[in-house]
């Protein structure tokens, strides 16, 4: 189990489409928001909440659960969250999933795809020196016309 230390307002981001964020802490509960096309099975309780399908391009409203320390919820059939402790602002989510699910705080997250993102741009791909580049250009051209 994969143990994230989370304040109010934190989140999680758990493969490749859910988000869960702690909104709020005290008086022995934890409230979570949960963003997810999975079903969601809550724990002790044996409630399963379905997500509505939405249509291409529009998001899913998030679901959002109390939960008491050792409550936790299964987000579909792999994934298991669980609240591991709760004190003040200060929440401990632990996290079972399988290898190939990836499970990153919400500020890592972004960090890696903002890196991604400045790889892409046509400016991160270095210029080629100029006389590899004349090269390049002699072997474009059509040799019949030499256009």
């Amino acid at each position: 189990m994969l143990v994230l230390t989370r304040r109010v307002g934190e989140r999680i981001i758990v493969g490749p489409s859910v988000i869960i964020s702690v909104t709020e802490s005290g008086g022995g509960k934890t409230t979570l928001e949960i963003t997810t096309p999975l079903s969601i099975l809550l724990t002790p309780e044996h409630i399963l909440v379905h997500q509505q399908v939405a249509s291409p391009g529009i998001e899913r409203p998030p679901v959002e659960i109390s939960r008491q320390v050792d409550d936790g919820f299964k987000l579909g059939a792999e994934i298991e969250v669980m609240v591991v402790s709760a004190k003040n602002e200060v929440v401990k989510l632990g996290v079972k999933a399988p290898r190939h699910v990836q499970i990153l705080r919400e500020e890592l997250y972004e960090k890696i795809a903002a890196e991604i993102r400045t790889a892409a741009e046509p400016s991160a791909i270095p210029e080629l020196p100029e006389d590899i580049r004349k090269k390049i250009e002699k072997k474009d051209k059509d040799p019949d016309t030499g256009v």
